[in-house]
């Protein structure tokens, strides 16, 4: 998987999270949690430090059943977000996450990321259809599905979601097929 390049002259790189990291990602999600909780609804549970730590633990436990994994996102050394599948078990399909910190935003970084996991998932390890659901309100991260080559297959409820209101999320979709051909 390509886990490096530059943007804008600046060096990029994915890396695996480390149960060291709790404190800078919590410090991450702390600084943009008003943004961040608009969409993603795990940041109203990631109230501290030891919680953030919890989580990187848990994941590193489902990874071995569900074949969850993670990658950081580093900008010139500094950490710039976070990306990664919910689930990786099969070879039929997969979905992934992200978040970006408010101050790399803009700048290609995280469609960059989507692409090497498309990369990664649909040629590497040969799953056959990639997903990324965002919520309808979110129009950052559907122009990023929109970038990276995924479409718009459907939607689904994520329930009460944005400030306790039900809301839908737009479901984007990216065969095997499509990467290889428009890749």
């Amino acid at each position: 998987m390509q886990t490096a390049w530059n943007n804008r002259g600046d060096p990029v790189r994915l890396r695996e999270p480390l149960l060291e990291d709790a404190e800078a990602l919590f410090a991450l999600i702390d600084r943009d949690r008003q943004d961040l909780r608009r969409y993603l609804p795990w940041v109203d549970q990631t109230l501290t430090v030891q919680d953030e730590l919890r989580y990187l633990q848990q994941e590193a436990e489902l990874a071995e059943l569900d074949g969850r994994k993670s990658w950081l996102i580093e900008l010139g050394g500094r950490l710039a977000g976070r990306i990664g599948f919910h689930y990786l078990n099969s070879s039929d399909q997969t979905e992934i996450g992200y978040f970006l910190a408010s101050p790399w935003r803009g700048r290609g970084l995280m469609t960059e990321a989507v692409r090497a996991l498309a990369q990664y998932a649909l040629v590497e390890r040969g799953i056959v259809c990639l997903q990324i659901c965002v919520a309808e309100t979110n129009l950052a991260s559907i122009a990023v599905a929109r970038r990276a080559g995924a479409h718009l297959s459907g939607r689904r409820p994520l329930g009460a979601h944005r400030d306790g209101l039900p809301e839908d999320g737009l479901i984007f979709s990216l065969s095997r097929e499509e990467w290889l051909t428009h890749a």
